[in-house]
């Protein structure tokens, strides 16, 4: 919650810090540290350069890590001066509980595919595959292939010969097209 109020400040305050001559100033860029003996890098904007806030690792995080809050820090980003690889960075919405699909080195932005939210079946979890034609739906129990996430095809085995496929469409639910 600091960390949103801290960027919310920078985002508003930021005209008022370049001043009107477009006066280069210095910014912090990680903002969500709490350690006092933390060294902060800085970055230099101006008034002629748009900045934008990027989600980056706070510390490097192992392949498989859920994400905390502590995990998650920002960085002002001059938009001239951003990688291009880093734009979807800057767009997209990390958050606590998400997965990390590989590692991830300190200060490295938080994006997809390296991170994820957590998959709502897991391989080898018992889920209902579930058959639905106009009112009539049919359910039998199964046991997931593989993990998955919201809109994933997903095969789901229900004895040692059969196996369905259908789309993820909640924890544990499994929508399948076709007849039962």
């Amino acid at each position: 919650m600091a960390r949103v109020r801290l960027v919310l400040t920078l985002i508003f305050a930021l005209p008022l810090l370049v001043g009107a001559a477009g006066v280069p100033t210095t910014l912090v860029k990680s903002v969500n540290s709490t350690d006092p003996r933390s060294t902060h890098t800085t970055h230099e904007l101006d008034a002629a350069s748009p900045a934008d806030t990027v989600l980056v690792a706070a510390r490097e995080l192992r392949r498989g890590a859920v994400l905390r809050d502590e995990d998650i820090d920002t960085m002002v980003v001059s938009m001239r001066d951003m990688p291009t690889s880093w734009r979807t960075a800057a767009e997209q919405s990390v958050e606590p509980g998400w997965v990390t699909h590989r590692l991830i080195r300190k200060g490295e932005p938080l994006r997809s595919p390296a991170v994820a939210p957590p998959a709502l079946i897991m391989s080898g979890e018992d889920v209902t595959l579930v058959w639905q034609v106009g009112e009539l739906q049919v359910t039998r129990r199964g046991t997931a292939m593989g993990p998955g996430y919201l809109g994933d095809q997903l095969v789901v085995r229900v004895d040692a010969t059969r196996r369905f496929t259908g789309t993820i469409t909640g924890p544990g639910t499994v929508l399948v097209n076709g007849s039962p």
